[in-house]
């Protein structure tokens, strides 16, 4: 029985490496099939959502952070070397 996830896990490793908007764009059209096909799969599949989310949510807060870290030191208050 696991063995037939086997080709499922493939397709996902192949896409949750794409970016953002090609997955957007493919990954609800392979859930839908995936879990008609292999119900044990719809157990896995909301895990990939719940992953692919977070590191989203890291990503934002990554970009966040470093634009911060960029600007420190340069604006005009009273502690800005210019």
């Amino acid at each position: 029985m696991l063995e037939q996830l086997l080709p499922v896990c493939d397709e996902l490793i192949r896409l949750v490496k794409l970016p953002n908007e090609q997955f957007d764009a493919v990954y609800p059209e392979f859930k839908t099939k995936t879990k008609a096909t292999y119900p044990l799969a719809g157990v896995i599949l909301p895990a990939v959502d719940k992953v692919r989310a977070q590191e989203q949510r890291h990503a934002a807060r990554l970009g966040m952070l470093l634009g911060c870290g960029c600007r420190r030191g340069r604006g005009t208050g009273k502690n800005s070397k210019s």
